[in-house]
């Protein structure tokens, strides 16, 4: 079916978030970070073009890549990029992937901004979000707070504090 859509219409922007997808899951990120930055240049064409908001697809896609490869601080980049767009277009399905993205990779440099954020979509996430980024955003607050504890000490155990 895809092949005969591509033949009638010509290439859609429909399938660029399933070969990205498809890139990072076969392990293939510096691919990924690579045909995302082409797409992302590239005109949506095809049956609704640029209804499948490619550019932030793009944006995830790259963010996904650098967060996967171990470089968090340089996702920051494309993932606030999306999270822009998501904000500035009104992509309520694609907010809380990228707010999701950009708390993982602030968490580095800045754990409780990475909470602030967390604590300002998961309302969203709760009603919106799937069981996966559902779970995620929980393993988020999770690293979250654990971050912001301080260091631990055989001379001074930390007290018990809920999390």
């Amino acid at each position: 079916y895809r092949r005969h859509l591509a033949e009638s219409d010509g290439p859609t922007d429909a399938a660029w978030g399933a070969e990205l997808e498809l890139l990072l899951q076969e392990g293939r990120l510096l691919e990924a970070i690579e045909r995302a930055d082409e797409l992302r240049n590239t005109p949506p064409t095809g049956r609704g073009a640029g209804s499948s908001a490619p550019q932030v697809v793009c944006q995830l896609a790259e963010a996904r890549a650098h967060s996967l490869g171990g470089q968090p601080v340089n996702a920051l980049l494309p993932a606030l990029s999306a999270v822009a767009l998501c904000e500035g277009r009104g992509l309520r399905g694609l907010y809380s992937s990228a707010a999701q993205l950009l708390a993982a990779a602030q968490l580095e440099v800045d754990p409780p901004a990475a909470l602030q954020l967390l604590q300002r979509v998961r309302a969203h996430v709760m009603h919106h979000g799937s069981a996966d980024e559902v779970a995620r955003l929980q393993l988020a607050f999770a690293k979250c707070r654990l971050a912001s504890l301080p260091p631990y000490s055989k001379a001074a155990p930390p007290s018990a504090q809920p999390l």
